[in-house]
């Protein structure tokens, strides 16, 4: 799946260098367009996998499913891919505004390897998973970033919509769900201990609330930024409209 991931990249930065030829880092461009294909099956396995694993605390915290472990298997892929892919961008790997995703790709990858290892909290995995929602939106920007400015201006409804729609699937997976993932996670700790914390290992007792905790801090930090570029698209998008009235 690595590989596959990988080839995926190599075909969409051959994309790029024939649609932007003079790009500066057609890596970047390639990932970004890259999200539009990698990430919508590992959402709706995590769908699945979640909708079907929500039942009880047993099932939630040692219930699998094929779609949660072909899930965990894809994103594991998916985050390899990635990190081979920023060594190949402009400032590489540990770029300054980069190393932070370099940091969230290894706990992903642990956790969802500790995951399919073990069989354990692959509901919490699943539903953790939901996060990856916004980035196709993400990799829009991502591209549109190489269009000409006159490309964006003219466009500039579907650029605002865009970032309209990623900020609202931010909020709602990120900095809701995952909320919502700790306090069912804590429900069953503290309701249902003998069906679970009693059972589990010491990565589900301690790892996976970290980890879960990690990701919402990484997202939080990420907020202020996200709420800035849409306010900007949004109001680039009114202040044309009123140019085009007059």
């Amino acid at each position: 799946y690595t590989g596959a991931g990988f080839l995926l990249e190599v075909f969409c930065y051959l994309a790029v260098r024939v649609i932007f030829p003079a790009e500066q880092d057609p890596w970047f461009t390639a990932d970004g367009m890259s999200q539009a294909f990698a990430n919508p099956p590992i959402v709706w396995l995590a769908l699945r996998a979640t909708w079907e694993l929500r039942v009880d605390a047993e099932t939630r915290w040692f219930g699998t499913t094929p779609e949660s472990n072909l899930c965990a298997v894809l994103l594991i892929g998916r985050m390899l891919s990635q990190i081979m892919v920023n060594m190949l961008k402009k400032g590489g790997l540990f770029d300054k505004k980069r190393v932070v995703y370099f940091y969230h790709h290894l706990i992903v990858i642990a956790v969802y390897w500790l995951g399919v290892t073990s069989g354990q909290s692959h509901f919490f995995g699943s539903a953790m998973a939901l996060v990856e929602s916004s980035n196709p939106c993400l990799g829009n920007m991502e591209v549109w970033r190489s269009c000409s400015k006159g490309w964006n201006e003219r466009n500039i409804g579907l650029v605002a919509a865009n970032s309209v729609l990623w900020l609202a699937v931010f909020v709602v997976f990120r900095l809701i769900n995952v909320p919502c993932v700790l306090w069912m996670w804590g429900s069953d700790v503290f309701g249902r201990p003998e069906e679970t914390w009693a059972k589990a290992g010491l990565f589900e007792r301690y790892g996976s609330p970290l980890a879960q905790l990690a990701i919402l801090s990484l997202s939080a930090s990420w907020f202020p930024a996200a709420l800035r570029g849409t306010i900007k698209k949004v109001k680039q998008f009114s202040s044309a409209g009123k140019q085009a009235k007059d």
